[in-house]
């Protein structure tokens, strides 16, 4: 799913604009064995970078280059938040990153989009325990085996579905509910014969997972020619450490096994007990004998059939659990239950919370006061009270050079702190290739002073890790991001970038030349939500110094002399002789694929040629060359690249070098007809319109010749190459180059830009395409895709073997014409109201007025009048006013509505008076008429009577 913005406006509060980030394929990832919920949410923020990481190449870019005032990556909303969009930069991101949405700001993301961080967390969370849970395959006799995973919560009721069967085979897998199939997949079980299927989030055409599992659900699998079925089975489970129990039900003649995990700080054991099963369903497991276990511990609980296939769930410790610094708490009691949560604070209860378990037996409790060290929280349910005494973090020092993390806190406290390398394209630095993690414990002295040492992992400025301090039970407080502080100075795009000690709070950045003259001073650089910063200089040069700080701690760097250059060669420059990592992406066509190399420079020279790379247009690198204080010097070369919009007149692309004089000419015949100069930015982007007197419209059979400052060039033949939109059979069909392959597109456009699916298609031997569109919803309002809709547009990217592309949209979607009602611009033009009423804004300077007559029984019985907006076109707004027909001038009231989910003002008023009234219906402002989706439904309804349905409350 696309969202591309080209003809972005400003919204009515030019704040911010959200572009929501599509879900990751969880089929692909390697998701740990049994994280707990919260680090389950981290591994989830994580894969929320690793979705923006494309993005936020471009979108570094457009801040370096002054056309968007800031953005940041939001793992709570799963999107990018962006301020200040200008046209060009909207025009840019037409071309960029895959959305499932565009939003004018976070107020106005709809639940299913607000809810997908949830539900991404959920997802790394069930995955993770069925990784935990894998072993059971091992008992099963049949084959295929079956291990239905179930995952329930308050909102959601999740799951898997896993086994082993041969290796390599065909495996179908069906879910049945009374018989009638609710679900099927097909997959390849691994080398090793094992299978995985799983349910997809989705948010249309309904919120939630594409299918659910339930108690009494059939599930069968077919493989390595037999077929093998299992009931999903009741199951509910609670681990109780005061007693040193693992507790709950499930059917009747299952057998029961528990699997317990006794978390100690970085290590644990892990113990097996199987219970019997009593006539009601009944089973209890008394680990006393095996291990005194505390509220850190957590247990599967697989429910075995006669045949050994099973349901599993996974549950944890009673519990209370939460971040420093916030107004609540999470925990963890037996399943739905009522929970009295109290936060008390010296001799007396603040705050008290009702709250309910849901099946999983979680809870969070909201105490609107910040909870600080010594308060005291207690929760009380299904006869179990946990009680917690908060602490602090402070006084943090994160030593890179000593692998070292140090701080204060409550005095014999255990600190526990799990630290990662920093991997991927998508940080501000990098310092691995590969994942590594280290995880290491202290514990506080008598004056709550600790250091934790990090042996194992050679830790580096911009590494990061998660704190977590317990106490003796097992109940903790924790946050993430905590960074060995880390410099990156981005000469290319002339950007000073990195990591902070911890999240939020401001810095000023400082930069002086060579000889300690300050250059320039910037303050209030913010700290994101995960410790990092970014802010732009008017100039920096190898040899100048940064000092960045808090008011409190300062961090000072020297930039090196880096320069990198990407070719079809590789990587190559000169550097300080330090560490230098370079991470390159390939494009490969249309799949991306990444390399990674780190190595140390000799000589102040490099050449790195990644092997096995097919290095060519559109490829780009990040290279960091660590200096001798730590922190580093970075460069982002990109291949030099064209990109041709057929059909326009645009030419844009990157130049190996940045601010290379450009040449374009578009040849005709063999004569050239139209000549453009421009030259490359900082960060080797270029784009320029061909002109003669007037704009020359890049056709088949043209050439278009670019040169790089005399360095690089290419010609770019223009072939057939179209796309039309068929609304009766849904598709997109076309001509391209015979026997290659395409990206179709079907868009629907409107006021913000446009929302797309893409297709990948390969053209047939006689150079024609075509694909459909049937079955797919636009997630802004879950409507089905329509290659009818009169804001469809297709569009077709056609890659050139050598890697450049040509692009061609079809015709742009005309403006909505006028309505029935027209003319009804004025007051003495208006249409006497009779029933619902279809407009639209045809023109930025329509007008749409309509007349109504109140009688005096209305005025009398004080009847309320509503007007309503309604069945708005995308992005659309309506402004309404209500005049009486003796006060024209002024209106009486006043209403703007701006649309969601089609709906836009909806108010009533108690008019004045009787006699004639007018409703004027006009767009808020030029942004809101005169393109193809300016349309709403109007509907004037008095109301006279109201009926009241029957309300039954119940008490759980």
């Amino acid at each position: 799913m696309q969202w591309h913005p080209q003809r972005l406006l400003p919204p009515p509060d030019p704040d911010e604009i959200v572009l929501a980030l599509p879900m990751p394929d969880f089929g692909k990832l390697d998701i740990p064995m049994g994280l707990t919920p919260e680090a389950a949410e981290r591994y989830a923020q994580q894969l929320t970078y690793q979705a923006a990481s494309p993005l936020l190449l471009e979108l570094e870019q457009l801040q370096a280059e002054g056309l968007v005032a800031d953005y940041a990556v939001r793992p709570d909303l799963h999107a990018v938040v962006v301020s200040g969009l200008t046209p060009e930069a909207s025009a840019r991101l037409s071309r960029a990153q895959e959305l499932t949405g565009i939003y004018p700001s976070v107020d106005e993301m709809p639940a299913c989009a607000a809810n997908v961080p949830q539900a991404l967390a959920t997802r790394v969370l069930a995955q993770s325990a069925i990784l935990q849970n894998a072993r059971v395959t091992s008992l099963q006799a049949t084959d295929p085996s079956i291990t239905v995973y179930l995952y329930v919560s308050s909102s959601y009721r999740s799951g898997s579905i896993s086994g082993i069967t041969a290796p390599s085979t065909a495996v179908t897998v069906r879910v049945l509910r009374k018989g009638v199939e609710v679900a099927r997949r097909t997959t390849t079980s691994s080398s090793q014969g094992y299978y995985y299927v799983y349910p997809y989030w989705q948010s249309c055409p309904t919120e939630g997972y594409d299918f659910e599992l339930y108690p009494g659900d059939v599930v069968e699998v077919t493989a390595n020619n037999n077929t093998v079925s299992t009931v999903v089975a009741n199951l509910s489970g609670w681990v109780n450490p005061d007693t040193n129990v693992v507790a709950g039900t499930t059917d009747v003649g299952r057998t029961v096994n528990v699997g317990l995990y006794d978390d100690t700080g970085c290590t644990g054991t892990g113990h097996q007990y199987s219970p019997s099963v009593d006539a009601a369903g009944n089973f209890s497991a008394d680990f006393t004998s095996l291990v005194d276990f505390n509220r850190r511990a957590s247990a599967s609980i697989d429910a075995l059939d006669a045949n050994g296939n099973s349901t599993s769930r996974y549950f944890f410790a009673f519990r209370l659990y939460g971040h420093f610094d916030e107004y609540g708490m999470a925990g963890y009691l037996k399943p739905n239950v009522n929970v009295q949560a109290m936060l008390g604070r010296g001799e007396t209860v603040s705050v008290t919370v009702d709250t309910r378990t849901d099946a999983n037996g979680y809870f969070w409790a909201y105490f609107s006061q910040m909870i600080q060290a010594g308060d005291v929280v207690t929760a009380t349910g299904g006869g179990a009270t946990i009680v917690y005494v908060a602490t602090h973090l402070a006084d943090l020092d994160l030593d890179a050079t000593t692998d070292q993390v140090a701080g204060v806190t409550t005095a014999g406290r255990q600190v526990r702190a799990s630290f990662y390398k920093r991997y991927g394209i998508y940080y501000y630095v990098a310092t691995a290739c590969t994942y590594a993690y280290e995880c290491a414990v202290a514990t506080a002295d008598g004056t709550g002073a600790f250091t934790v040492n990090l042996t194992n992992v050679d830790f580096a400025r911009g590494d990061y890790g998660d704190l977590y301090v317990y106490d003796a039970q097992g109940n903790f407080q924790y946050d993430y991001d905590y960074n060995f502080p880390a410099i990156v100075a981005d000469l290319g795009y002339r950007s000073v970038q990195g990591y902070w000690r911890q999240p939020y709070g401001t810095l000023t950045v400082i930069l002086r030349d060579s000889g300690g003259v300050v250059k320039s001073t910037t303050t209030g650089v913010p700290v994101y939500s995960d410790g990092g910063f970014l802010t732009y200089m008017s100039s920096m040069a190898p040899g100048d110094s940064l000092e960045v700080g808090n008011g409190v701690v300062t961090e000072t760097m020297t930039i090196q002399n880096t320069t990198a250059t990407l070719d079809s060669g590789g990587v190559s420059g000169s550097a300080y002789n330090g560490t230098l990592l370079a991470y390159l992406y390939d494009l490969q066509g249309l799949y991306g694929t990444t390399y990674c190399t780190m190595s140390q420079v000799t000589g102040g020279a490099y050449s790195i040629p990644f092997a096995d790379a097919q290095i060519g247009p559109w490829d780009y690198a990040y290279v960091w060359n660590t200096g001798p204080d730590g922190h580093y010097t970075m460069r982002r070369p990109r291949t030099f690249s064209i990109a041709v919009e057929k059909g326009d007149h645009y030419v844009y692309g990157y130049t190996a070098q940045p601010s290379t004089p450009m040449t374009i000419t578009l040849m005709r015949g063999g004569s050239p007809v139209a000549t453009g100069t421009t030259t490359s930015s900082y960060s080797g982007y270029y784009g320029t319109y061909l002109y003669d007197s007037q704009p020359v419209t890049i056709s088949q059979a043209d050439t278009v010749r670019v040169v790089a400052g005399g360095d690089d060039s290419a010609d770019v033949p223009i072939p057939a190459l179209d796309a039309h939109a068929d609304g009766v059979n849904n598709r997109v069909y076309g001509v391209a180059p015979a026997n290659e392959l395409v990206s179709v597109s079907m868009r629907r456009t409107y006021m913000w830009g446009w929302y797309g699916w893409s297709r990948y298609v390969t053209v047939d031997s006689s150079g024609n395409y075509s694909t459909g569109f049937d079955g797919l919803y636009w997630y802004r309002d879950c409507s089905l895709v329509d290659a009818g809709h009169p804001c469809a547009q297709p569009a077709v990217t056609y890659y050139m073997p050598v890697g450049h592309r040509i692009l061609y949209e079809g015709p742009y979607p005309d403006p909505v014409g006028p309505d029935a009602y027209e003319v009804d611009d004025t007051y003495l033009q208006a249409t006497p109201y009779t029933g619902v009423q279809s407009h639209s804004f045809h023109t930025v300077t329509d007008t749409d007025w309509i007349s109504f007559t109140v009688p005096a029984a209305d005025i009398a019985n004080q009847v309320r009048y509503q007007v309503k907006t309604f069945n708005l076109g995308w992005g659309m707004a309506t402004q309404v006013h209500i005049y009486h027909a003796n006060t024209i001038v002024m209106p009486l009231f006043t209403a703007t509505g701006y649309e969601n989910r089609g709906m836009g003002v909806d108010v009533s008023w108690m008019l004045p008076e009787t006699g004639v009234y007018y409703v004027e219906i006009l767009p808020p402002s030029s942004s809101y008429a005169a393109y193809c989706d300016a349309i709403y439904d109007v509907m004037i309804l008095p109301q006279r009577a109201r009926v009241f349905l029957p309300l039954v409350l119940r008490n759980h």
